[in-house]
């Protein structure tokens, strides 16, 4: 099985993620998270320093709103059709 992020909790998140429609590129020491239904890419660092890496990440995915069943997934869902 592939690790994304030599963090556990992280590379559970990501696999998830990659489970619900959002793929990942590796690079040398980050890799990037981008989600098919938009054009935003995160860059995710293959070995975080900061302990609160996971929930910042978290942050980022709900400031933007773009958590799978959410209004906005599903409107841009569906104005992609």
């Amino acid at each position: 099985m592939a690790t994304y992020c030599a963090d556990k909790d992280v590379d559970k998140f990501i696999k998830t993620l990659i489970k619900q429609g959002w793929e990942f590129t590796r690079g040398k020491k980050h890799g990037k998270l981008t989600a098919d239904f938009t054009a935003l890419t995160i860059v995710i660092s293959s070995s975080p320093s900061d302990r609160r890496y996971l929930v910042i990440l978290k942050q980022l995915i709900r400031r933007h709103n773009l958590q799978p069943y959410s209004h906005r997934f599903f409107a841009l869902c569906k104005s992609s059709d």
